[in-house]
C-alpha cells in the first residue's frame, strides 16, 4: 500500500519487500546495485531478514478400491509371470530377484512381507515419520513404506471391496498423513510462495478425481500411454492404475489445510531505518585491513561486521568500564601520516605480512599471502628511477617488496608495497630473488610491443611471440610490472630450468613459472638423446649411451 493509504505502489526494479503487511515505500529494501557500482566489493549483501512460515495439511486416501480392484488385477498379471510368489522367510535375495518379482511377491503376500520387513507389532505415527524425514533422517523412508503397508494390510483384511468400505473403523483402510512444515524464506522467494500458498486453501474442497481423469489423456499425448512398452515391464500399467484408483472418485481428500507467514520489522531493518544485511558468510573479520597507530598498540582492538552498513568491518575497543568505543583505523594510503609523525611498519597489511624491519627503522620487507600478488610501490619506483638513474627493471628488483619511510625526507609518510588479487594486479609478481639465485633481466609490456629488430637482447627477444601466445590479455598488463624474467644462480649452485631454460614467466591464470637453484652437491639430472631409427636399445650402433645421468 502506498503512503496515501489507498493506492498500491511497486517497490520497483532492484528492490524487494517482506511482502506481508507492507504499508509504506520505506519498507522497500534495495536488493542489488551491481548496475551502478564499479567495484564488486561494494555490491549489496543479502537481506538479513527471513519470512517465517508454517504449513499444515492432512491428505487422506481410502485404500479399498486400490487394494480390492486394481491390486487384484496386478496379482493376476503377476501369477502369469511367476510360478511361485511365496515371500521367502530368510528375506529377499537381491542378486537373484529383479524388481518386478519383488513387487509381485510383496503384493501377493502382503502380510508375510509386511511382518518380515516391518514387524507384526510395528506402530509409528505419520507425524513422527514425517518430522524425522524433514530432519534429513533418510533411514525413515523404510518407516514411511511400512506406514503405507500397514493400511494396505488393513484394507486387505476385508473380504470384499464393499466390506472394506463398510468398516466401522475407517482408520484401518483410510490412510491419513498429517504433515507440518515450518521454515523461513527470503523476500524474493516469499513474493512467489506466499500469495500462491495463501490461495491453496481451496484444496480442502477440491475434487481430486479431476486429476485422475486428466492423467491418462496427458500421458497419451506424451506417448506414455503404454508404460509396459516404455519401461520394458509387464506390470507398469497395473501399478499406474493402482495410483489413479487411490485418487479417483473422491478417494483422496484434504482434511485440513492452513498456511501462515509472518515477518518481524527488526529482522529486516536497523533502528535508523537502513536495511539490515546478512553478514554470516563473511566469517572472521579481516584485521589486516585496519592500520593501528603505534600509540594505540596497547588497546585491544576488536572487530565485527556491521549489518547496518552493508557488512563493513566495524573496529572498536572497550574502556575499563566495558563501554564500547569506535576505533578509527588508519588506512594504507601513501599519503597517510602516522599520528605521532614517526615511521611505523605494521605486522600486517591487506593481504600480506611483514617479514622483518631494518635496524634503522626506515624500511621493512613484506610478503603476500596466497593467492595475492606482490606489487611494488610505483611512486617509490619512479622516484628511484629519477634519483638513481636506473631503468624500470632495476627499480622493480630493488623495491619488489620493500616499504620505506624516513622521518626527515618523507615526514613519517610510509610507502607500502601492495598485495593485490590476480585480477586487480595486472601482472603475476615475478620474484626478484629466488632461493640461491636472483633475476638479472626483466621483460615488460613495451618489450612485447617492439619489433624484434635485434636491438634487444637475444635471450629475451626469443620469448616475444611465444609469450604473446601464452599470456592472457597481455596488452592489458601493467606497463611497470614485468611479464618475463631471466634468472641466474649464485656460485656453487646449479639451476633446474623451465622449458625456456633460465626464463620465468607469467602464466595465463596469473600465477608464474620460474626456475630454481639447488646446491651443486644435491643436483643430478637425466639427459636423453633422440635417436631416429629402428634401434630399440638404449645404445646406438657405436655403443654410445642414449640416456645418462648427469652430475655437474
Amino acid at each position: 500500500m502506498g503512503d496515501d493509504g489507498i493506492y498500491c505502489k511497486s517497490c520497483g526494479w532492484h528492490y524487494d519487500t517482506p511482502f506481508m503487511g507492507m504499508t509504506s515505500e520505506k519498507e522497500c529494501i534495495e536488493s542489488s546495485n551491481w548496475w551502478k557500482v564499479d567495484d564488486s566489493s561494494d555490491y549489496l549483501q543479502d537481506s538479513a531478514g527471513r519470512i517465517e512460515f508454517k504449513l499444515d495439511l492432512t491428505p487422506t486416501v481410502n485404500m479399498c478400491r486400490a487394494v480390492h480392484v486394481e491390486k487384484k488385477d496386478l496379482d493376476q498379471q503377476c501369477s502369469e509371470m511367476f510360478r511361485q510368489l511365496n515371500w521367502p522367510k530368510e528375506g529377499v535375495n537381491l542378486d537373484e530377484w529383479n524388481l518386478e518379482r519383488i513387487i509381485c511377491t510383496a503384493s501377493a503376500q502382503v502380510i508375510p512381507a509386511y511382518n518380515q520387513v516391518c514387524g507384526e507389532n510395528w506402530s509409528r505415527t505419520w507425524e513422527e515419520i514425517f518430522e524425522r524425514l524433514m530432519d534429513g533422517d533418510w533411514e525413515y523412508l523404510m518407516e514411511a513404506a511400512c506406514y503405507v503397508g500397514k493400511h494396505v494390510k488393513g484394507a486387505e483384511g476385508a473380504d470384499t471391496y464393499s466390506a472394506c468400505l463398510r468398516m466401522e473403523d475407517k482408520s484401518v483402510a483410510e490412510m491419513s498423513m498429517p504433515s507440518q512444515i515450518q521454515g523461513a524464506m527470503d523476500m524474493m522467494t516469499a513474493a512467489i510462495v506466499v500469495p500462491l500458498f495463501n490461495q491453496m486453501k481451496n484444496l480442502v474442497n477440491m475434487d481430486y478425481s479431476s486429476i485422475a481423469r486428466a492423467v491418462k489423456p496427458i500421458m497419451n499425448n506424451l506417448g506414455m500411454d503404454d508404460l509396459d512398452a516404455l519401461l520394458g515391464w509387464k506390470i507398469a500399467n497395473n501399478i499406474r492404475d493402482i495410483g489413479i484408483a487411490a485418487v479417483n472418485d473422491n478417494r483422496l481428500r484434504m482434511d485440513r489445510y492452513s498456511f501462515s507467514a509472518d515477518w518481524r520489522y527488526n529482522d529486516f531493518f536497523c533502528p535508523g531505518g537502513d536495511a539490515k544485511r546478512d553478514c554470516n558468510y563473511l566469517g572472521e573479520c579481516d584485521y589486516s585491513s585496519c592500520r593501528v597507530n603505534s600509540s594505540d598498540q596497547d588497546k585491544d582492538i576488536q572487530c565485527r561486521a556491521d549489518a547496518c552498513n552493508n557488512c563493513a568491518f566495524k573496529f572498536f575497543y572497550r574502556e575499563e568500564g566495558g563501554e564500547e568505543v569506535p576505533y578509527e583505523c588508519k588506512d594504507y594510503d601513501d599519503k597517510e601520516v602516522d599520528g605521532d609523525g614517526r615511521c611505523f611498519f605494521p605486522e600486517l597489511i591487506p593481504g600480506g605480512y611483514r617479514i622483518f624491519e631494518t635496524e634503522d627503522g626506515q624500511a621493512a620487507v613484506y610478503m603476500c599471502y596466497q593467492p595475492f600478488v606482490m606489487t611494488p610501490n610505483k611512486d617509490m619506483m619512479r622516484g628511484h628511477m629519477d634519483t638513481m638513474g636506473v631503468d624500470v627493471g632495476q627499480a622493480y628488483k630493488d623495491l619488489y617488496n620493500i616499504a620505506f619511510c624516513d622521518e626527515d625526507t618523507t615526514s613519517g609518510v610510509t610507502y607500502f608495497p601492495e598485495c593485490k588479487s590476480r585480477e586487480e594486479a595486472g601482472h603475476c609478481g615475478l620474484p626478484n630473488y629466488i632461493e640461491n639465485g636472483q633475476a638479472v633481466e626483466f621483460m615488460f609490456k613495451k618489450d612485447m610491443m617492439m619489433d624484434n629488430n635485434g636491438d634487444d637482447k637475444e635471450n629475451m627477444a626469443e620469448m616475444d611471440d611465444w609469450m604473446k601466445d601464452k599470456m592472457k590479455d597481455w596488452e592489458m598488463m601493467d606497463d611497470m610490472m614485468p611479464m618475463v624474467a631471466k634468472y641466474e644462480c649464485e656460485q656453487g649452485n646449479v639451476m633446474r630450468h623451465t622449458m625456456k631454460e633460465q626464463m620465468g614467466w607469467c602464466r595465463k591464470d596469473g600465477s608464474f613459472e620460474i626456475p630454481f637453484c639447488v646446491p651443486r652437491e644435491d643436483y643430478n639430472d637425466v639427459k636423453f638423446q633422440l635417436h631416429n631409427g629402428g634401434n630399440k636399445k638404449m645404445v646406438n650402433k657405436e655403443g654410445e649411451c642414449l640416456v645418462e645421468w648427469f652430475f655437474p
